[in-house]
C-alpha cells in the first residue's frame, strides 16, 4: 500500500512538469511553424544583412519547417512511444554508468529493494521467492545481473548480508545493517 502511495506521489510530481514542457513545446512548434516563416519571408524581400545569430535562427527555422524534418520528427515521436520501455531502459543504464550518478541510483535501488523485501516478508513470502520476484520486475539489466548473483550467493551461504556484498553500489551502511539484522533476528524491522 505504501509503495503505491509513493508511486502516486512520484507520478503526480512528474506529471505537472511534463504537461508544462508539452505546452511549451507546442507553443514553440506553433511559433516556428506559423510565425517565423512570415518574418523570414518578409526579411528575405528587404535584402538586409543580418547579424550571425539572426541568420542562424532563420536557418534553423527553415530547417525545422522542411517537410523531411517534420516527417523525421513525427516518425521519431511514434518510435519513442512504441519503444518507450527500451528507451527508458537505455537511459537508465546510461545514467547508471555515470560515476556521479551511480551512488544516487544505488541508494534509490537499495531503498526500493528494502521496501519490497519488507512488504513481501510481512506477507509471508520466503526470502528466495521475494528475491526472484524483485529480479523479474527490475528494469535495469546491470542491476538484474547483480541481483541474480546475490540470489545464488544467498542460496549457497544462507545469509542475506553475505549475498548483498556483491552489490557494491548499495550504500555501505545497508550492508552493515543487514549483518546486524541477521545477528539480532530483527531483519524486517531494520529493512
Amino acid at each position: 500500500h505504501r509503495g503505491m502511495e509513493v508511486r502516486a506521489r512520484i507520478l503526480q510530481a512528474v506529471t505537472s512538469p511534463l504537461i508544462t514542457a508539452a505546452a511549451c513545446g507546442l507553443v514553440l512548434f506553433l511559433v516556428v511553424e506559423l510565425v517565423f516563416p512570415k518574418f523570414v519571408g518578409l526579411y528575405d524581400q528587404m535584402d538586409l544583412t543580418f547579424p550571425l545569430i539572426s541568420r542562424l535562427v532563420f536557418g534553423a527555422v527553415q530547417f525545422l519547417n522542411h517537410p523531411l524534418t517534420l516527417t523525421f520528427m513525427g516518425a521519431s515521436l511514434v518510435a519513442a512511444v512504441i519503444y518507450r520501455r527500451a528507451i527508458r531502459s537505455l537511459l537508465l543504464e546510461g545514467l547508471f554508468r555515470l560515476p556521479w550518478m551511480r551512488p544516487m541510483m544505488g541508494k534509490i535501488l537499495c531503498a526500493s529493494l528494502c521496501e519490497t523485501f519488507v512488504f513481501l516478508h510481512q506477507d509471508g513470502v520466503p526470502i528466495q521467492r521475494a528475491f526472484q520476484m524483485i529480479i523479474s520486475n527490475t528494469t535495469l539489466d546491470h542491476h538484474r545481473v547483480r541481483l541474480e548473483q546475490s540470489k545464488k550467493l544467498l542460496i549457497s551461504t544462507g545469509s542475506l548480508a553475505e549475498s548483498m556484498y556483491s552489490i557494491d553500489y548499495f550504500p555501505s551502511f545497508f550492508h552493515h545493517m543487514l549483518v546486524v539484522g541477521e545477528e539480532t533476528g530483527g531483519l524486517d524491522k531494520l529493512l
